[in-house]
């Protein structure tokens, strides 16, 4: 296997803001505290004020209750306690079976992260985190999976946030289809299979990137906690109370606007759901206090004191979620797409009123994996690695302009043309003045008979190369699917078809580089 690098900004498949992010955070810095760097990592580490570690502790150590814990797991855990180490955290919505790759890549990232830092200084710590969306409500996003051209899909009638859902047996039907399409009994995957189990989702979805990740001490958390969330309770009263959110987020928003950067988020009044076992509920502001439909109506004194007796109902959205986060960990980065990190821009005055510190952030590595099929049809053709981010289309008419030079090469024909057909109008126009629009007229209907001729030459040519032409468009699904980056669509397992798990998160950690700017292209030879 080979690695190769390609600009973000040249591929043509990542936005003018995700380069930004990626490569001049310098040019954020009004939006942003620091700019990533290993410096910076260290500087943001000795600034850190402390949090709660005892029931971070506590309450992990209570999640991993009945799971297989590694001895890395178990020292990460124990460390949390000592003031000296803090966390590198990314997070992802419960997809089943991982959704799609950069699921694992983000959390290699991490990984490899934590790891190299800890290399550089011995008085500080770095653990990896994994936050499971587990609150999250979407769960028509998370319920697919694109793997080996078939599309598996947990069909469920259960409602709310998707970590609370339950294991039915609709969802072992899909555990059974997933092992089915390795077609032998691979350990490794009837391994992950077992560890894909519990009474909810939140839990079989620790127990997979548990058996997937435990070795490299990767600690897993569900923020979905009546302990973590009574660590929040000060931010959740005081949003109910002054709504200091929406109004932090238009005060970043307008900044923004004035310096040109796009922006995703729009605060709501209050920037938080209501949350039972089948539904998780926006709550509105009303003159009187607030309402949560299907729920009722409440004053502002007894939604308080709601909150203060049962904090575990109370979720924060999108705005409020990164906050949370930096409430209950100690944190110093966090990881994430290009998506994910922009919305971050809008957040560095929420920060400030909510009086938690703003962490470094960092767009996660990005990986183009080109398997060893894919890679024999790139080398038949002969197509060079920068040619495959091109249109299809673009790919196809270059690989005919070189293997049909002479025929579709029409430059001569249309020079002659030009000549011929200036040579008419100077000719008509020296016998009769009035006839030279008459003369232009006939010579664009010339026009249009060339191209039609021309036209056909090269659907004639493109028919003698049609296994060719097949050829390229099976490399732009597989490296494209639905005209989307790879890791967006295609799931982590498509490339152990093998079953060889282990191997293959191996290989992907090996190229993978957390101080990479660079997309990753991994070549199968």
């Amino acid at each position: 296997m080979q690695r190769f690098k390609f600009h973000r900004g040249e591929s043509g498949v990542f936005g003018e803001q995700h380069t930004r992010l990626v490569y001049d955070q310098y040019s954020l810095l009004p939006f942003i505290n620091r700019v990533f760097s290993e410096e910076n990592t260290f500087k943001v580490a000795h600034e850190r004020s402390d949090v709660d570690r005892i029931t971070l502790q506590n309450v992990l150590k209570s999640q991993y209750e009945g799971l297989k814990i590694s001895p890395a797991v178990e020292s990460a855990i124990e460390s949390l306690s000592a003031p000296n180490t803090y966390t590198i955290t990314t997070g992802h919505q419960l997809s089943v079976f991982t959704g799609p790759l950069y699921f694992v890549i983000k959390i290699l990232h991490v990984i490899k992260l934590s790891k190299e830092l800890n290399e550089k200084q011995g008085d500080i710590r770095f653990v990896p985190v994994f936050w499971m969306a587990s609150e999250d409500h979407d769960f028509e996003e998370i319920a697919t999976v694109s793997l080996f051209n078939q599309k598996l899909v947990w069909e469920s009638e259960q409602k709310g946030a998707v970590g609370r859902f339950h294991i039915d047996a609709e969802f072992e039907r899909l555990k059974a289809q997933f092992g089915d399409l390795f077609k032998t009994d691979h350990v490794e995957i009837s391994e992950l299979l077992k560890a894909y189990s519990g009474k909810t989702l939140a839990e079989a979805t620790r127990g997979l990137v548990n058996e997937l990740f435990g070795d490299h001490g990767l600690i897993v958390i569900d923020a979905d906690n009546k302990d973590l969330k009574r660590k929040f309770l000060p931010l959740i009263e005081k949003e109910l109370k002054t709504s200091f959110a929406e109004k932090a987020v238009e005060q970043m928003n307008l900044e923004l606007t004035r310096e040109g950067i796009d922006h995703q988020l729009k605060a709501r009044d209050i920037n938080l759901f209501y949350l039972d076992d089948q539904a998780r509920i926006g709550i509105k502001r009303t003159e009187k206090g607030v309402s949560i439909p299907g729920v009722g109506e409440f004053d502002l004194e007894t939604i308080i004191e709601v909150a203060r007796e049962h904090p575990e109902r109370f979720s924060p959205n999108v705005v409020l979620r990164p906050v949370y986060q930096e409430t209950i960990l100690p944190n110093v980065l966090y990881v994430g797409g290009g998506g994910e990190i922009a919305y971050w821009l809008q957040l560095k005055e929420v920060f400030k009123e909510a009086g938690i510190p703003y962490p470094l952030i960092q767009v996660r590595n990005s990986v183009m994996w080109i398997d060893a099929v894919t890679e024999k049809r790139i080398a038949k053709l002969d197509l060079a690695l920068e040619s495959l981010f091109r249109p299809e289309n673009e790919i196809k008419n270059s690989y005919l302009q070189r293997h049909e030079s002479e025929v579709l090469d029409d430059e001569n024909i249309q020079n002659a043309l030009k000549v011929l057909k200036d040579e008419i109008l100077d000719f008509v126009v020296s016998v009769d003045k009035e006839l030279e629009r008459y003369a232009m007229a006939e010579g664009a209907k010339l026009d249009k008979q060339i191209q039609a001729i021309t036209s056909k030459v090269v659907r004639a040519a493109k028919s003698k190369h049609d296994d060719a032409m097949n050829g390229i468009s099976a490399i732009k699904t597989r490296l494209f699917p639905e005209n989307e980056l790879q890791e967006r669509v295609v799931n982590f397992f498509q490339f152990c078809a093998a079953g060889n798990v282990e191997e293959r998160l191996g290989q992907l950690y090996h190229f993978l580089d957390p101080f990479e700017n660079d997309l990753i292209v991994i070549r199968e030879s």
